[in-house]
Formats: structure tokens, sequence, C-alpha cells
């Protein structure tokens, strides 16, 4: 019970302790290789596209929000939705010519 045996060479299991140890450390290694692996660019959040606005003369963030938001959101939502595409965005200093990200839903 305490020897295996890969291919032709014997193996002998001396601590029970540090095999099962090993076995475990083994494990999560490759669970956490496998993860990173199967999991690269995945990041719990879902991939959106973005549509460029050009802001024009009298444009608010709700202004545009309100014309470009998808159905079934309101333009509350819609507007929180933009400032978290655009993270350096002044609501109240918008200037013609800018170009702000859109979500598209």
């Amino acid at each position: 019970m305490n020897t295996f045996t890969i291919g032709r060479k014997r193996y002998r299991i001396v601590s029970r302790a540090r095999f099962v140890g090993f076995i475990t450390a083994m494990a999560v290694a490759a669970a956490l290789i496998c993860g990173f692996a199967f999991g690269a660019g995945v990041s719990g959040t879902e991939v959106r596209e973005y549509e460029s606005v050009m802001v024009s003369q009298g444009d608010t963030l709700w202004s545009i929000a309100r014309e470009n938001k998808p159905e079934g959101k309101t333009t509350k939502q819609f507007v929180a939705d933009i400032r978290a595409a655009n993270k350096d965005i002044d609501p109240g200093r918008l200037y013609v010519g800018q170009l702000v990200d859109v979500p598209k839903d």
C-alpha cells in the first residue's frame, strides 16, 4: 500500500503527510495554471463596444445619454454608464468637438 509503480520504476511513500501535501500542492498549482490559461483576458466583467460621439454646441451628458440610450434603460442609468466608460470626463465641462465614448447596448 505504501508503494506504487510508474512505468518500470517502483516508488515507496515514506511520509504519508508529505505525500498528501505534495499531491495537494500539485493539484492547486494545476488549477491555478488552468485558470490563468483558460481565463486569460476575462476579468469578470462583460466586454462592451463603444461608439464615439462628438459634443456639439449645447450638448450635455444628459442630452447625449437621452439621445443614445438603449431601450429598457433610464437616462440616469445611461449617464452612469457613460461616466464609467469615460473615467476622466467632467460632466459640467464638456466642450464642442470633445469625443465621448458611449456604450452600445
